[in-house]
């Protein structure tokens, strides 16, 4: 790797290409043993597209070796390697934001099932898995942070949202994560558009997200749950109503009541602050749900305000 890292710092990655084209040939050797000592080296060569850095060619040359050696491998512990190597280089390319090739290899390796070796789908679909978690950590998504940021129209919608969804719920975590940081109106916006980008996987983390002291993460996890049709997370919600912060018990009585949750809401009717109550008896109201006219009704001729009376009777 010396000689050619000194190569490649000098401007001649011919050494490079010649090395690229030796040791692609060892890939699909027929004994294991060997594929294993080549497929190390490639975990070499991958290092090297991070620093000193490779010339467009090399990296192409090495991103098609190792997608066609993901495919054809027979062998886990071979496999591991690459899968590594992969790490490194799709990792590379999202720190220097090159999105295009980043998100071209990982569509290769997702849409290649019918192209792996027969036997081999179960623990393959697992690797790379673990190579798009190994992308989705929070410091290295953090470098597409920008690009989710300022992408607009098509080139959000087709080069950003599509590889933050293929990072499932591993990129939700990170996502809420930032999320919870010190962010713009404009930028919370587009991070809860990629977390309904992401879909059902991002339920796990955003029902994490409701025990959060800070009551707008909380508030924007309600909301974004209700967009999701977060129907397995009605209870989350409804425990909301007793938040400590008004906007978010508001919230959860509007997501309840969206999500068709009106037994929920009628449990909470008497137990929730008097200022929530109108937010329950109004969703109650806007749901038809008829179950509930006793208890509004004994709301409305109660002893409360007479503003909140005045509420339950419409």
């Amino acid at each position: 790797q010396g000689f050619l890292r000194d190569d490649l710092e000098a401007g001649k990655p011919e050494l490079f290409s010649q090395v690229m084209a030796n040791l692609g040939t060892g890939l699909f050797l027929e004994s294991s043993h060997r594929r294993l000592q080549v497929s190390e080296q490639f975990v070499s060569l991958a290092e090297l597209a991070v620093t000193p850095g490779l010339p467009q060619k090399g990296e192409l040359e090495l991103a098609q070796l190792l997608r066609n050696h993901f495919a054809q491998e027979k062998d886990p512990k071979v496999h591991q390697f690459t899968c590594d190597a992969l790490v490194l280089l799709l990792g590379h390319w999202l720190e220097s934001g090159d999105l295009e090739r980043l998100g071209a290899l990982v569509q290769d390796l997702s849409g290649s099932p019918l192209l792996w070796v027969p036997g081999t789908k179960i623990w393959k679909e697992e690797s790379l898995q673990k190579v798009l978690e190994a992308l989705a950590r929070k410091d290295r998504l953090v470098h597409l942070l920008p690009a989710l940021y300022e992408f607009k129209g098509e080139e959000l919608v087709k080069k950003v949202f599509p590889l933050i969804s293929r990072m499932g719920e591993p990129a939700a975590r990170a996502l809420v994560h930032f999320l919870d940081g010190d962010t713009t109106q404009s930028q919370r916006r587009r991070l809860i558009d990629a977390l309904r980008a992401i879909g059902a996987p991002a339920v796990p983390a955003l029902r994490k997200a409701l025990e959060s002291p800070r009551w707008h993460l909380v508030r924007n996890a309600i909301n974004t749950l209700r967009d999701l049709g977060g129907h397995p997370s009605m209870e989350d919600i409804a425990r909301c109503l007793f938040h400590s912060d008004v906007r978010v018990r508001a919230a959860a009585a509007h997501a309840l009541r969206d999500l068709g949750g009106g037994a929920l809401l009628l449990d909470a009717l008497a137990k929730v602050p008097a200022d929530t109550q109108v937010e329950v008896a109004m969703g109650l109201g806007q749901m038809h749900h008829f179950p509930a006219v006793p208890a509004i009704s004994e709301l409305a001729s109660g002893r409360g305000s007479m503003a909140h009376r005045i509420e339950a009777i419409k």
